[in-house]
Parts: C-alpha cells; structure tokens; sequence
C-alpha cells in the first residue's frame, strides 16, 4: 500500500521530442502524465549566448483541443528557457508552435519553429 501510495506521487514519463528551431536553437518538448492531469514541458536551448532568450510567444494545442498561449517576458535574460505548464486532463498527444526573441538595442533576433512541433503522450 506504501508503494503504491509513493508511485502515485511521481509522473509517468510519457513522450519526448525534439526540433532544431530556425535561428540556431533547440527546441524540447516533453510530457508526463500525474494524476488525471497532463505536465507539458518546453525548453527552448539558445547556441548564441550573446543572443539570450527575453520573450517567448508560444502556442500549446492539445489532442482534444484544449490551448494555451504563452506569452512572457524571461528575465533575467537566457541562453536555457524553460516552462512547465498543467493541462486540465490526460491528453493522448500535445503540439507547440511559436517563437522567442531576443530583443536588443540593435534588433529583435527570433528563434522559431517553422512547422508545428508534436509529442505522444500515451
């Protein structure tokens, strides 16, 4: 009962994946699935770290239509942004779209996905 009790407090890995976003990035999107509630993960990893990550705009569908929009301001400032957000059910699978920016006096830089970026998470 103890087990079975600690087992339910930890998620269960369900899908990852990954895509380089136009820009020079990484973009990782990963889902787990904890108590009738679906954890979606997005990371986004910058290769120019004189050009970090200051806003993201970003856009999560999931498989039965359920969304949600991302928008925010990353301070301070990174070359390694990162945003868990909870969705209200078990989804079977979650897509992302979107883009970040790095914003200087010299111009807005943007990383972006260029087709939609998909995980299963059954």
């Amino acid at each position: 009962m103890i087990s079975s009790l600690l087992l339910s407090q930890f998620p269960v890995f369900a899908g990852i994946n990954r895509r380089n976003l136009t820009g020079g990035a990484l973009g990782i999107i990963q889902c787990s699935l904890l108590r009738g509630k679906t954890n979606v993960m997005w990371r986004v990893i910058v290769n120019h770290t004189n050009k970090p990550i200051n806003g993201v705009k970003f856009k999560l569908v999931a498989s039965d239509g359920e969304t949600r929009d991302i928008v925010e301001a990353v301070i301070p400032p990174s070359t390694d942004y990162q945003t868990i957000q909870t969705l209200g059910s078990t989804k079977t699978a979650v897509t992302i779209t979107g883009e970040a920016y790095s914003f200087s006096l010299s111009g807005v830089y943007r990383y972006w996905l260029r087709t939609p970026l998909s995980v299963q998470c059954n």
